[in-house]
């Protein structure tokens, strides 16, 4: 099953084998985020080990948290798409672990506004890595095209097997 378009998600999700969700149109924007009326309820988290593919429009992680079991699978594929960790995504950073998701970027931009630490792998053929804070990968680097671009004082770091 696949779910597709625009939605905010603001409960913690599981995303299952054979399952996923899917931007595929050039205006729509998913967000998973803590949402009013319901910051009463804990900031939503992903985790599971099905996809998330966005071939048009825009991914947005943003007050939420990528659990260490999340080995989900990001797949970028249009040229306008883009997958955005805010810097409220808590997915690596002083108090979270490595996450797990592996990264496939064939076009579009993945914009990293914040730490991010994942074990998975990063396959970058085409589109953009960009990094605005620190990206740290240490599943294994597969560089066929594309940029990574990293702002002034900022990282980004791949160590496999490390």
């Amino acid at each position: 099953m696949t779910a597709k378009g625009s939605l905010t998600i603001c409960v913690a999700i599981t995303v299952g084998n054979n399952a996923g969700l899917a931007v595929d149109y050039y205006d729509d924007e998913m967000i998973i985020d803590r949402q009013e009326p319901y910051e009463y309820f804990d900031t939503p988290w992903v985790t599971g080990n099905g996809s998330f593919d966005v071939s048009a429009g825009t991914l947005k992680f943003d007050n939420c948290v990528l659990k260490t079991d999340n080995q989900t699978a990001w797949t970028l594929t249009g040229g306008t798409s883009t997958i955005h960790v805010t810097s409220l995504c808590d997915c690596g950073g002083e108090s979270y672990d490595y996450t797990a998701c592996d990264i496939d970027v064939r076009a579009g931009t993945l914009e990293v506004d914040n730490t991010f630490k994942t074990n998975g792998d990063v396959d970058l053929s085409g589109g953009m890595l960009q990094v605005d804070e620190q990206f740290t990968g240490k599943g294994e680097l597969n560089f066929s095209g594309g940029t990574i671009k990293v702002a002034a004082g900022k990282i980004a770091a791949f160590t496999p097997n490390d």
